[in-house]
Parts: structure tokens; C-alpha cells; sequence
């Protein structure tokens, strides 16, 4: 798992998608955390770190760096927190303090972190990060829960051959393209148009009261730089997923799947939560009207009792508080 051979560049899944520029807007949202870092200078502090969390291990894979933080007592089911794209770990802080009563929360420092350098992209798929950051945790991994970016990378890792990496996940604000919406360069440009205005969101959501203290003007030239340093990489990397969202075929019934999302949110809203639903067949639809792209930022609270919820109904280690076993020294 310590790096991979070398592989062809990256074919672009890109194939352009009908992007319905909003919903991808909303993935790359993942802009959310980025808010820090992606950020110029201002923004660019190191985000503040909760008080329970601590480093718990690094593993190199694919050439690539994956570093855990944790928080919860050792023993309790394991559940492995994915960041969205120009975000980070520290997103999951409140989600994982929240979780932290009943498990034991790690929390993955992923390759598409903020201010990275998209070198990732010259891999051939993005789940290979996702089985190597599962594979870091010291525990069986009860549930896997990811946001945006890494929510859509995990619908792609649970349609591949690869074994489930845990019992549950949960898709937290992820983005679905329905067959019938038709991939066009007018599509292409409003997706571009939606993904600047949704990165802008996830930047103020991620200041918090922060943002409310800044000048309109001295936000938007934030905003402006954080959004010309992603750049067409940033968007490109999430435009394709969106685009190959409805070509996956999913058949795990052995996975207990929940998506959460909210009725606001331009990347799931309408049809595309229908559409998303037909392809998930069995899993647990959770479209709450006043969630936001980022309810894990804005709505933690909620959304933590509603993930608590699901996984104590559908997974033994979740109902007895308890991983079932540890697993084996390599």
C-alpha cells in the first residue's frame, strides 16, 4: 500500500458532464474546508484544532501522503471520516466530537486537501486513497463517512470490484448526474459559473462568524483568490465525477447505505435525489430541507444524531458500543 507503479496519466472521465454546473459546484465544494486554506493570505492561518483529537498515524500511499487524527475511546466500532475536495480533515471536528460518545472517530488528511497540488490526478481513480486511508486505521472500520468529493469517490469504490472497506457508510451531501440530463458546453459553463459560487459558499461556512466580521469586499477578494488558485484542475477533477456519477453500477446489499443531503442543495435536489435513490437501491434517503452542502459544518449536531441513528439500526458494533475485534499485525 506504500506506493504504486507507475500508471498511464489519468484518461479524464472528464468526457464533460452535464454538470448541471450546480451540482458540481456543490461537490467541489468540498471548498467548504478550503476555505482556510485555499484561501490567500488571511485565510490562510492554520485551521484551529479541537480539543479530544490526536494524531494517530501516517501511511504514504500511491505517493501520496495520508495522515489520521482520532478522537473517542480505543475499543468502540471504528467509523473513517472523508473530507470533500480544498477541504480538510479539521472539517469533521464538531461531526466527530458529536460521534466520539459512541466510536472511535478517525478523521483523513486526504490527497485533494486543501492547497494541494493535484499530482493525485495522474493516478488512474481517486478510491484507491479511500481503501489506503480504511487500511491506515488500526481497527476493523465499522463505517465510512464522506462528504462531497469523497462521497462521490466512494460510490465509485463500492461500484469496483474492491471488497467493502466497512459494514455502513453514509454519503454526506454527494452529487448525481440523472441519465437524462444531457452533457453540453452550455451545461459546461454554468457548472463552471455554479462550482465559483459554491466554493464561495463553503468558504463562508467555514469562517463562520469569521466571515461576518470581514468586508463584503475583503471577503469577495478572498474568495476570488482562493477560487483562482483551485483553479481548472479543481473543477475538472470534480466535473468528472459528476459525470460519471450515473454510469455506476451499484449492487452491494451486503453494505448498509444512508445518503444525507439537503433540499438546497444543487448537487442532489430535484430529480437527481430520485435518480440517485433508483441507483441505490435499499439505501436510507435522508433529504433534510435546511441542510446545507456543508451540514457538517453548519448543522453538526443534526447530522450526527441522524448518522448515530442509522448506524446503531444497522450495524451490531454500533448496538453494543463495541468494535468486534481488533485487527491482525501485519
Amino acid at each position: 500500500m506504500t506506493g504504486a507503479t507507475a500508471v498511464p496519466p489519468r484518461t479524464s472521465a472528464l468526457g464533460t458532464s452535464a454538470l448541471g454546473t450546480s451540482a458540481l459546484g456543490t461537490s467541489a465544494l468540498g471548498t467548504s474546508a478550503l476555505g482556510t486554506s485555499a484561501l490567500g493570505t488571511s485565510a490562510r492561518r492554520k485551521p484551529d484544532q479541537l480539543p479530544g483529537w490526536a494524531p494517530a498515524g501516517v501511511v504514504e500511499a500511491y505517493g501520496e501522503r495520508i495522515a489520521l487524527h482520532a478522537a473517542g475511546e480505543p475499543g468502540r466500532p471504528a467509523v473513517l471520516l472523508l473530507h470533500g475536495i480544498e477541504d480538510s480533515w479539521t472539517s469533521w471536528q464538531q461531526l466527530g466530537r458529536q460521534l466520539s460518545a459512541g466510536f472511535r472517530c478517525y478523521a483523513a488528511d486526504l490527497p485533494w486537501r486543501a492547497g494541494g497540488s493535484y499530482a493525485w490526478r495522474r493516478q488512474p481513480d481517486d478510491t484507491r486513497w479511500i481503501g489506503a486511508a480504511a487500511g491506515a486505521v488500526p481497527e476493523p472500520v465499522t463505517a465510512v463517512i464522506a462528504h462531497s468529493f469523497s462521497a462521490n469517490a466512494l460510490l465509485q469504490r463500492l461500484a469496483s470490484a474492491e471488497p467493502a472497506d466497512a459494514a455502513a457508510v453514509v454519503l454526506v451531501s454527494p452529487f448525481y448526474r440523472p441519465p437524462a440530463l444531457r452533457i453540453t458546453w452550455d451545461a459546461f459553463q454554468r457548472s463552471w459559473q455554479d462550482f465559483q459560487l459554491v466554493m464561495t459558499e463553503g468558504l463562508r461556512a467555514r469562517l463562520g462568524d469569521r466571515a461576518a466580521g470581514l468586508e463584503e469586499e475583503i471577503f469577495e477578494l478572498m474568495a476570488a483568490k482562493m477560487v483562482e488558485r483551485i483553479g481548472v484542475l479543481g473543477f475538472l477533477a470534480v466535473f468528472e465525477q459528476f459525470v460519471a456519477a450515473c454510469d455506476l453500477h451499484i449492487d452491494r446489499p451486503e453494505v448498509a447505505t444512508m445518503v444525507i443531503a439537503g433540499t438546497i442543495d444543487p448537487g442532489i435536489a430535484g430529480d437527481r435525489v430520485t435518480a440517485l435513490a433508483h441507483a441505490l437501491p435499499g439505501a436510507v434517503m435522508r433529504i433534510e430541507p435546511d441542510f446545507t452542502h456543508f451540514c457538517h459544518l453548519e448543522q453538526p449536531h443534526r447530522l450526527g444524531s441522524l448518522i448515530a441513528g442509522f448506524l446503531g439500526d444497522h450495524t451490531p458494533d454500533a448496538r453494543t458500543g463495541r468494535a468486534r475485534h481488533q485487527k491482525e499485525a501485519p
